[in-house]
């Protein structure tokens, strides 16, 4: 029987240790040594500028009667989420409705967040979209702290008050209805697989934290990933567990009659 090989790398598998960073600090040095020159400024300056631009398209996604954007820009390096009407976005110059200045927030609250997106709670038949879940990363990593805004007044729900707010962690999230996610995640001693991702998903009702939620799905340690959802759309409401096998290979699963 052929023997198992050595990872000789594996040390760096704890991507926070001060022995990893300072490792990962003088591989970066060593790369900035070779390549950074009077060349590369000059090609950085120009990458920059397109990509700072402010006459970059803005595209927009749609809810309700809104059509919502994520700006970043020289002034506003972490981004801005924003939205505003169909008639003022066919203009030369739409007036935006900000709702969130993430530079703004991180500079509040000490935290360096990197904004992952929205995911809102589909409101009920003549309301309007209000609650949507924001993924904020510490680092712009994978993990993800998932916190519950309210659009209207333009603030995070206060827990206290019984708002979402999910410890950083590696994971997924989906709104069942208004009091309850489909949550995949690492956080609190949830199991995770060999890969680091979330091994197991519960259901979670407002008020509750991951350790008291009910387990869901759970997929094999050395599979990659567990994801859950709820699709929302009328008529075709159902939820969902997939159960990433490796990267190429998944199996998905519809919830029938509880199970």
């Amino acid at each position: 029987m052929a023997p198992e090989p050595t990872d000789e790398n594996v040390w760096l598998e704890d991507i926070y240790g001060e022995e990893q960073l300072a490792w990962v600090r003088e591989q970066n040095a060593r790369t900035e040594d070779l390549l950074e020159d009077a060349d590369y400024a000059g090609l950085e300056g120009s990458i920059l500028e397109v990509l700072d631009s402010t006459d970059r398209i803005a595209m927009v996604g749609k809810r309700g009667d809104w059509y919502y954007n994520f700006w970043k820009d020289r002034q506003n390096p972490k981004g801005l989420w924003r939205r505003t009407t169909w008639d003022s976005y066919c203009t030369e110059a739409p007036e935006w409705d900000v709702l969130l200045d993430v530079d703004a927030l991180a500079a509040a609250e000490g935290e360096e967040w990197v904004f992952h997106g929205a995911t809102f709670l589909r409101p009920a038949a003549g309301e309007t979209y209000r609650l949507a879940l924001l993924a904020l990363s510490p680092d712009g990593g994978d993990a993800n702290r998932y916190r519950e805004f309210d659009v209207a007044t333009r603030t995070f729900v206060d827990p206290a008050a019984g708002g979402f707010d999910l410890p950083t962690a590696k994971g997924n999230v989906s709104w069942l209805d208004t009091d309850t996610l489909l949550v995949a995640s690492t956080a609190e001693d949830l199991p995770r697989t060999a890969s680091s991702y979330a091994r197991t998903a519960v259901t979670l009702r407002r008020g509750q934290t991951l350790g008291q939620a009910t387990r869901l799905f759970e997929v094999a340690e050395d599979h990659m990933m567990a994801v859950v959802a709820h699709d929302s759309t009328p008529g075709f409401e159902r939820t969902f567990a997939v159960d990433y096998i490796d990267f190429y290979n998944r199996s998905t699963f519809v919830q029938r009659d509880g199970s």
